[in-house]
């Protein structure tokens, strides 16, 4: 038996070389690269600082995203009978103080049931309470911070984080320094997709979990439209409170290590027309570790939309895996879409013996997005899972207030 587990990692040993090659090549050659937003971004044709302070999507709005996140419902205040309610606290302009202060919230209640046991019961809890706020007094200059009272649950999730921008050129880059997430891979709101996150015998295990910041520095270019560049270094205090499931062994050997990251996004639509459409990938280095992120997507029709995201995450003699992500996602209506999502995970778990032990994880989800009004979005979702040590299929339901 040990054998054939030593013939099996051999074989696919050999063959990580090649898929690296490959992936290296989608991260550094700009015409082979992959990419995907999430769907508001496609479905709107920006990028996701058209919409977010944050250039890799997430966190506090911008105006355009306010007023975005306010309009795109599928009932206004007055068809819901609510325009009473609303005039109470529905504020008309995006700023409090002109330029000098923004404020604004995500806060995500969830019902969920565990797929790792059949008689599991079902948890209602919050997920998120997230207050943010933003501040430009110079064109040149802005600041941003965010703070998560909900509860912690993961290895290296942060409660806090905070960065400043410096912008003394129009044409020129951005550098942004503070306690802020590296620009790695897609940022999304669903925390279990395979992207972040590694097969394990009983699911999976996360490695870049939601909130996840560092103290570091990061030099953003967004001239010409078509295309985006970032390059970071960033401390590994909180990447290094993570292990590898089952192991004693850290995702990052050396406390304080510097990581590395460089990401870059091509939009094809703004060169020659091309419908709405993504092109990047990026990279994350730490000493003998590399997670690495490459995606694309691309409008099939007006309101339908297709994204791939393929990831892979090498750390010799102790863990290799990579995923696959297809999606399609389809606004049936203003404020409602539909989606559904295929994912594919394997990895190498390596003994301390130097065994070879590989599994594989499965998902197959079915959700919907629904902005029924201003502020409020439901989250509904069928999910299917198997993974070495179960199958099972389960249902959840998100609420999710956001200003």
């Amino acid at each position: 038996m040990l054998k054939k587990q030593e013939s099996r990692g051999n074989f696919r040993l050999t063959n990580k070389k090649t898929i690296i090659f490959i992936a290296s090549l989608l991260v550094f050659s700009g015409e082979y690269s992959l990419d995907a937003t999430p769907e508001f971004a496609m479905l709107t044709g920006n990028r996701c600082s058209s919409c977010h302070n944050n250039f890799q999507g997430g966190g506090m709005r911008k105006e355009f995203g306010w007023n975005f996140g306010r309009d795109f419902t599928a009932l206004n205040p007055s068809e819901a009978g609510l325009e009473g309610l609303y005039n109470l606290f529905d504020k008309k302009k995006y700023s409090i103080f002109d330029r000098y202060l923004a404020l604004g919230t995500d806060f995500r209640y969830q019902t969920t049931r565990s797929h790792k046991y059949e008689d599991a019961r079902r948890k209602y809890y919050p997920m998120q309470a997230s207050v943010y706020l933003n501040s430009s007094p110079f064109d040149w200059l802005s600041f941003e911070g965010q703070y998560n009272f909900g509860k912690l649950v993961f290895p290296g999730q942060q409660e806090w984080a905070a960065s400043v921008y410096f912008h003394p050129f129009d044409e020129g880059p951005i550098v942004r320094i503070g306690n802020f997430q590296p620009s790695v891979g897609l940022r999304d709101c669903d925390m279990t997709m395979l992207d972040r996150r590694i097969p394990t015998p009983d699911g999976s295990q996360t490695i870049i979990p939601p909130d996840y910041a560092e103290i570091g520095a990061e030099l953003i270019f967004e001239n010409p439209k078509w295309l985006s560049l970032f390059a970071g270094i960033f401390d590994s205090k909180n990447l290094w409170a993570n292990s590898f499931f089952g192991r004693e062994s850290k995702v990052v050997s050396i406390l304080h290590n510097p990581t590395l990251t460089f990401k870059f996004v091509i939009y094809p639509h703004w060169i020659n027309d091309y419908p709405s459409s993504f092109l990047g990938s990026s990279i994350l280095i730490n000493g003998n570790f590399i997670f690495l992120h490459s995606f694309l997507g691309f409008s099939v029709m007006d309101d339908l939309i297709f994204t791939f995201r393929f990831s892979l995450l090498n750390k010799p003699y102790e863990r290799f895996s990579y995923s696959l992500i297809q999606s399609l996602t389809y606004m049936l209506y203003k404020g409602i879409i539909l989606g559904i999502r295929g994912e594919y995970g394997t990895a190498d778990i390596i003994t301390l013996e130097k065994i070879i032990i590989p599994v594989n994880t499965y998902q197959f989800v079915a959700n919907a997005k629904i902005l029924l009004i201003p502020y409020l979005e439901f989250i509904p979702e069928y999910r299917f899972v198997s993974s070495e040590e179960y199958k099972s299929f389960r249902w959840t339901l998100q609420l999710h207030f956001y200003y």
